[in-house]
């Protein structure tokens, strides 16, 4: 009898022992973030990613914290990996641990050099957890003061000889959107690349060519003060009183088709459902914030946030469309 309670005794103490371990454990399990998050940016310091990494990265901070008080980490820090055009930090995100301690910023103008350009790679970015989105990049043509004045001018003397159209950087959205451009409104036209925004402005005001094709956020002080023409936006609003926009000039499709370059963020495939979670919930609590919104107001950016699965659903979409304007792109030899 001794010997049965004496067994009897080892299990019971064993079994105690075992939901203590359980105990410890589950108390040992630390609330998210315990650590800090890397916010991995595709430039080097100082560029236009540089300055919205640095201006996110407290605020992130500051909302992951509210929402999980309890959590002994949440420090948002910028790592800078500009090599490969941006490449090494989509590599560098795409390959972290999915525990919601790297995330990273997206460049959407990516999109077709990294599947069908020069910088083609091997995996789909469709892949990513889809964080937010903060703004949206608006497209207009600009001329030289003393250049063409207007859409209709603009069509006029394309009908005369083919134009010449200008874009910042060969094979990125706005080289895209170009061609697009050229195509729905079928205005004849050869289309050259520079390398950048400030080449093609400066060779707008020396009047290298007859339009080009820029982001509005690069332009907006010349275009207010009429330093340029600014002929027609890529948008269904206006963007400045007296400029009229391509659906009143009757070609609605250049806004469907036309994408408007986003910053996105994004975190490796397969994210901790926690995690997620947070870090998008943090997004909306920054985006809503009055001072963040200044921020952008500021920097003249085009505030249309978009989270999560709409945010995955809209970088599907814009694949999608790459795909269905390809042999247009590969007719303007991209």
């Amino acid at each position: 009898m001794k010997k049965i309670n004496f067994i009897g005794m080892l299990a019971a103490a064993f079994i105690l022992g075992s939901f203590s371990l359980l105990a410890l454990g589950a108390m040992a399990q630390e609330v998210y973030p315990s650590k800090d998050v890397t916010l991995v940016c595709n430039s080097a310091a100082g560029g236009g990613y540089d300055i919205f990494a640095r201006m996110v990265a407290p605020y992130m901070t500051k909302y992951l914290k509210e929402l999980s008080p309890t959590a002994k980490g949440g420090e948002v820090k910028v790592k800078n990996m500009p090599g490969a055009s941006g490449l090494q930090a989509y590599e560098n995100v795409l390959k972290a641990k999915p525990d919601g301690y790297t995330f990273g910023d997206f460049n959407s103008g990516s999109l077709y050099a990294m599947l069908y350009g020069s910088q083609k790679i091997g995996f789909d970015p469709r892949t990513y957890t889809w964080l937010f989105a903060l703004t949206k990049t608006t497209r207009v043509f600009i001329s030289n003061k003393k250049g063409v004045a207007s859409w209709e001018e603009l069509v006029a003397k394309s009908k005369k000889e083919p134009l010449t159209l200008i874009v910042p950087q060969f094979g990125t959205t706005a080289h895209l959107d170009c061609i697009l451009a050229v195509e729905i409104t079928k205005i004849p036209a050869k289309i050259v690349s520079m390398e950048g925004t400030a080449d093609v402005v400066n060779a707008v005001i020396r009047g290298d060519a007859d339009a080009a094709l820029v982001s509005f956020d690069s332009v907006t002080t010349i275009a207010e003060a009429k330093e340029v023409n600014t002929l027609v936006s890529f948008t269904e609003e206006k963007v400045l009183p007296w400029v009229p926009t391509i659906v009143e000039k009757g070609f609605p499709d250049c806004t469907k088709y036309m994408r408007r370059v986003g910053r996105h963020y994004m975190a490796p495939p397969n994210l901790d459902a926690e995690a997620e979670r947070l870090l998008v919930a943090a997004g909306r609590k920054m985006l809503a914030d009055p001072k963040f919104k200044d921020f952008l107001i500021k920097r003249r950016s085009d505030v249309q946030p978009v989270f999560g699965k709409e945010l995955k659903e809209t970088v599907k979409v814009e694949i999608e469309d790459i795909e269905k304007w390809l042999p247009v792109y590969k007719k303007f030899g991209l």
